[in-house]
C-alpha cells in the first residue's frame, strides 16, 4: 500500500503529508467500493487537526491507490443537526478534500471536491470551492492550533 500511495503525486492533488506518527487503521476487507483503506486519525499529540482516508483496488501486483480524503478540522464550533438522532449538537467547522479515481462516494473520478460545513461566511453554502480558495482558510487554521 506504501507503494501505491508513493505511485501518486498527492502533493500536486492537495494533500498534505502523512505523518510518520500518525495512528493508522487498516481495513482489509471491502468498504466504500475499496478492496482496502488505511484511517489516519489524528491524535492529541499531533495537534494537525487532519484526518485521512486512504482507499486502494487489489491488483495482481498488490494495491492501486483510488481514493484519498483528507478533513480539516478548524477551530470554531457551530450547532447543527445531527443526521442519524436529529439531536443538536456542537460540532467544529471543517474542509473535506476529496480525490477518487473510480466513481465510489458519489465525487466525480479525476476531480479534486473541496467541501465546506461551518459558519465561516466566506465560504460557508458554497458547492464549487476550490483548493486555491480553502489553502489560506487551513494556513489560518494551522496558526490557530
Amino acid at each position: 500500500m506504501l507503494q501505491a500511495i508513493a505511485a501518486v503525486d498527492r502533493a500536486a492533488l492537495g494533500f498534505t503529508p502523512i505523518p510518520t506518527n500518525a495512528v493508522v487503521h487498516l481495513y482489509s476487507r471491502p468498504v466504500a467500493g475499496c478492496d482496502a483503506m488505511l484511517v489516519l486519525d489524528d491524535t492529541p499529540a499531533l495537534q494537525n487537526g487532519i484526518d485521512r482516508q486512504i482507499g486502494f483496488r487489489k491488483t495482481a501486483n498488490g494495491y492501486k491507490w483510488i481514493l484519498e480524503q483528507e478533513i480539516h478540522r478548524g477551530p470554531k464550533t457551530f450547532t447543527q443537526l445531527g443526521n442519524t438522532d436529529h439531536q443538536w449538537h456542537t460540532a467544529h467547522e471543517w474542509i473535506v478534500i476529496t480525490y477518487e479515481t473510480e466513481s465510489l462516494t458519489g465525487h466525480p473520478p479525476g476531480k479534486l471536491c473541496v467541501a465546506y460545513d461551518g459558519p465561516d461566511s466566506r465560504i460557508a453554502e458554497r458547492k464549487d470551492l476550490t483548493l486555491d480558495e480553502v489553502r489560506p482558510i487551513l494556513v489560518e487554521w494551522s496558526q490557530k492550533r
